[in-house]
């Protein structure tokens, strides 16, 4: 969507060199501009200019470009009217990303903080410890090198120990290159399909399979994660299926900066795992798994 570099896993085989990042919002949005442009005013085309302004639109939506051009000119010619002006509009650009960085701090913190008081108060002999990645770097390199870090939150319901590896089951919350969501994951198997051989492989899910007395949804689950070489076995995005898109800015990330709205998300993200905590335990999945993502 965003011309970023792929993961390891979507890799798979292929070396960085050989694959073209190409971005909606960049990219795509351009040369269909750039369609747009050369057929204005050909009569002929009408009909094909305006499935292309619609997909331009629709691509405009979803990668939250649309700004209305009248606001747009008023902001570049407010800019433009001083030295001043620009100075100031250019002091904000650069704090901007730092800005971001403390939102994200802030955010990851504040659930930590919520989550582990109400698993200490309620399921401490529940988990084994957590297995958190969310340090300064992290973070920082999330915007300032505009690459996927997964910054996330991880609190470990088991460990399995096989042939010299550490794996972990964990209740994870991570955020992506558009949206915060939370779920069950294999701690430690990213980039390590390749890697391990048939036996811990096979080892590992059934271990994995043998939990929540091997209810038939989970088993089924597991294989699809084994399948699709992914650390996942489910995830469903917060708060509420609504996606915070930390990279795109969209309006719910936004959001986080008016106070009420902030606590609000917060607060369900919380209330989210109040519900399901009980049934996840007991069975590796929350209690409506329509709502859910399989990798």
């Amino acid at each position: 969507m965003n011309g970023k570099q792929p993961s390891g896993e979507s890799l798979d085989s292929l070396e960085t060199h050989n694959v073209v990042c190409i971005s909606f919002a960049t990219h795509i949005h351009h040369w269909l501009k750039s369609c747009m442009s050369s057929l204005a005013e050909k009569n002929n085309m009408k009909s094909l200019l305006g499935v292309i302004e619609q997909y331009k639109n629709l691509i405009e939506k979803i990668t939250n470009q649309k700004i209305d051009e009248t606001l747009m000119k008023k902001i570049i010619d407010v800019i433009s009217e001083s030295k001043n002006n620009f100075e100031t509009a250019a002091a904000i650009s650069e704090v901007l990303p730092r800005v971001k960085i403390q939102m994200m701090h802030n955010f990851l913190n504040n659930i930590e903080d919520k989550i582990e008081d109400y698993i200490d108060k309620n399921y401490k002999d529940r988990f084994i410890k957590t297995n958190h990645y969310k340090d300064d770097l992290l973070i920082e390199e999330y915007y300032t090198l505009d690459k996927e870090t997964y910054p996330s939150l991880a609190w470990v319901i088991k460990e399995y120990k096989i042939k010299g590896h550490n794996f972990t089951l964990e209740l994870a919350f991570e955020i992506s290159q558009d949206c915060f969501y939370y779920g069950i994951a294999i701690g430690e198997l990213s980039g390590q399909y390749d890697k391990l051989d048939e036996f811990s492989l096979r080892k590992l899910k059934k271990y994995l399979s043998d939990e929540f007395n091997s209810n038939d949804q989970w088993c089924d689950m597991v294989n699809t994660a084994f399948e699709n070489e992914s650390v996942w076995v489910w995830t469903k995005k917060l708060p509420c299926d609504t996606p915070i898109d930390f990279r795109n800015c969209n309006d719910y990330y936004r959001n986080l900066y008016d106070e009420k709205t902030y606590e609000e998300y917060i607060e369900s993200i919380l209330n989210e795992i109040k519900s399901n905590i009980d049934n996840i335990l007991s069975t590796g999945l929350p209690l409506d798994i329509s709502t859910i993502d399989i990798d």
